[in-house]
């Protein structure tokens, strides 16, 4: 058929931007105790089919990191011809719930179910079919298996549930802050699978399932050895399998912002469901008026025991800008969001979404509602939501008008809820912009800037993001705590380290205390006063705005922070005009459970102290 010829050029060349191809709307869907939050792409330039797809996102680490991967799938989709939903299963990203929550598996599979009501009963899809990615994949097989779908895509699925947890199990012990459980659970890159997920999980055999459908496309990793066994187990019992390696998948694992997104594997997936094409189509009408923009939370403080009662906060979505669409989710005490308190903006950490790293941002944003504090999580342009056409330059964790998308959400909280002070806060690259934003924003009612591990404090374009002064410091510290190891003299005798890339930190380290000191005596006689870290911590101070630091005990910002203002911080914590707390044996990113729940406890604990 002609129209099957028809598919997604690469994004870099489309002769159209996909913001006008293609509406996205932000909602949340399913029962009103355990709201869900997604996005429908609907097209807007092609014919819109009858046929709506649900994409089925990867669990933990894996959804964080493929999200830019799965939101240009949807895209691609849409701009196609079918509505596609995108969402957050249950426990996970913006949706209801936790990882601690019991039936996981149950959890994710109603899910699907719900978003895929709600494409056949909000936005009148004749048929719906599933798209999935790793364990995604394997959640839409299970569904498949029991319900009627259109078609359904496998990206990468894991056959039997066993495999998955097995691959989680060596990350939790081969991971750079390993947690470990005796009950039996598995913590991941700071995500939990407890003793009975992983149990529910472990049952899991796809090819004891067979999916209700007459069209399957089974897309294999080309970087494993072919397993052909769920494809010939399936054909054996009538189902018509299409077979094909695709490329890119562990690109798109890597930290977020090192993810590529597999251009050309998704062309391919929108000419397999476009060969299939049902005869029906719907109207091209708006579903705006359909959207649920609020929902009510029933959370529970993760800063003291499980036993304490749930109490419900409120959650709304924010769009805002004037240039280019900014996305945010506003986070309040249930029936208050004009207290007096300030309004907390959590910044971008790298290139990952508004969740933020490990979902720290959401356990943040509603644990200080818990505490009657209102925050806005939001994703900066080209990041997260917030959408950019600029396909070679989306994904930047340094934006350039991170400024400028700060002051726009500032404008938005005011005018849409009456927040009259804000305090700007962020871990990594959210803490640059913060730092940047209650410098620059001089007319804004900011009142303070909490900075997580910050580095840098300066970043100018060019600069590599896997390479900066504070790695080197980071292996510098790695070295100074090898000093008192034995094993480590031992390996050093024997030949084991690379003395090369020793001597190199060494020298790269030495060199950047010395610049920083070099600037520090020479300051007053430069005319350039450019990055000076101790001229602009004043500054804010002198402007009657707070800082707050944050550091993991170790971390490589410290010192860069120490080298380059020393002088100015003693004296300012002596007159105790800025702080600085330290988290103990975590990492940059705190990804277990416990050292987020203690961050966030030590954050909560001083914002009540200074604002209630």
């Amino acid at each position: 058929m002609e129209e099957s010829q028809t598919i997604l050029p690469p994004f870099e060349t489309d002769e159209q931007p996909m913001s006008s191809r293609v509406s996205r709307y932000p909602i949340y869907f399913g029962e009103p105790d355990a709201p869900l939050f997604g996005w429908v792409h609907v097209p807007r330039l092609a014919p819109r089919f009858g046929l709506g797809l649900v994409s089925c996102s990867p669990l933990g680490h894996e959804y964080e990191n493929s999200h830019r991967s799965m939101r240009h799938l949807a895209d691609a989709l849409s701009a196609s011809g079918f509505p596609v939903l995108r969402f957050d299963y249950h426990g996970m990203g913006n949706s209801a719930g936790t990882e601690k929550d019991g039936n996981r598996l149950t959890a994710w599979q109603d899910s699907i179910r719900s978003a895929i009501d709600t494409l056949k009963n909000t936005y009148g899809c004749a048929e719906v079919g599933l798209i999935g990615f790793r364990f995604g994949a394997t959640l839409a097989a299970l569904i498949a298996s029991e319900i009627e779908v259109a078609n359904l895509v496998l990206w990468a699925p894991l056959v039997q549930g066993k495999h998955y947890t097995r691959q989680m199990k060596v990350l939790q012990l081969t991971g750079d802050n390993p947690s470990y459980h005796s009950e039996g659970s598995i913590e991941a890159v700071g995500y939990l699978l407890t003793q009975q997920t992983i149990a529910e999980m472990n049952r899991v055999n796809l090819i004891e399932n067979l999916p209700r459908t007459s069209r399957i496309l089974i897309a294999a990793r080309d970087d494993m050895p072919d397993d052909f066994s769920l494809r010939d187990a399936w054909m054996k019992q009538g189902r018509s399998v299409a077979y094909r390696k695709f490329s890119g998948v562990a690109e798109m694992l890597v930290e977020a912002h090192n993810t590529r997104v597999p251009v050309e594997n998704i062309a391919q997936i929108v000419q397999w469901v476009r060969e299939g094409l049902p005869s029906s189509r719907i109207d091209n009408e708006s579903p705006s008026r359909l959207l649920k923009k609020s929902a009510i939370m029933r959370i529970n403080d993760c800063t003291k025991n499980d036993e304490t009662p749930s109490k419900n906060i409120e959650e709304h979505i924010l769009e805002f800008g004037t240039q280019q669409p900014l996305f945010g989710i506003f986070s309040h005490p249930q029936h208050d969001f004009a207290s007096k308190r300030p309004v907390v903006l959590l910044l971008n950490t790298g290139s990952v979404h508004h969740i933020g790293t490990c979902r720290l941002y959401v356990r943040l944003a509603r644990n200080l509602a818990l505490a009657g504090f209102s925050s806005l999580r939001m994703d900066f342009i080209g990041l997260g939501d917030s959408f950019m056409d600029d396909f070679n330059n989306e994904n930047a964790p340094y934006t350039l008008t991170a400024t400028e998308d700060i002051a726009a959400a500032i404008q938005a909280m005011k005018q849409h809820y009456g927040s009259e002070s804000f305090v700007l806060a962020g871990l990594c690259s959210g803490a640059h912009a913060s730092f940047h934003g209650v410098l620059d924003l001089s007319n804004e009612p900011v009142v303070e800037c909490v900075l997580i591990n910050p580095m840098p404090f300066y970043w100018k374009p060019g600069m590599s993001v896997d390479r900066t002064p504070e790695q080197e410091s980071r292996h510098w510290n790695w070295y100074l705590r090898s000093i008192g190891q034995r094993s480590r003299w031992v390996k050093l005798l024997r030949g084991d380290v690379n003395l090369k890339k020793m001597f190199f930190v060494l020298l790269q380290y030495a060199r950047t205390v010395l610049v920083s000191r070099i600037k520090t005596v020479s300051k007053g006689f430069s005319r350039n006063k450019n990055d000076d870290l101790a001229a602009d911590i004043n500054k804010i101070i002198q402007a009657n705005r707070q800082i707050t630091f944050v550091f993991s005990k170790g971390d490589p910002g410290y010192n860069l922070l120490m080298a380059s203002a020393k002088k100015t911080i003693k004296q300012k914590l002596a007159e105790k005009k800025l702080s600085i707390e330290f988290i103990e044996n975590t990492n940059h990113n705190f990804t277990t459970l416990a050292k987020q729940r203690e961050v966030i406890e030590r954050l909560i604990q001083h914002l009540v102290k200074r604002y209630c």
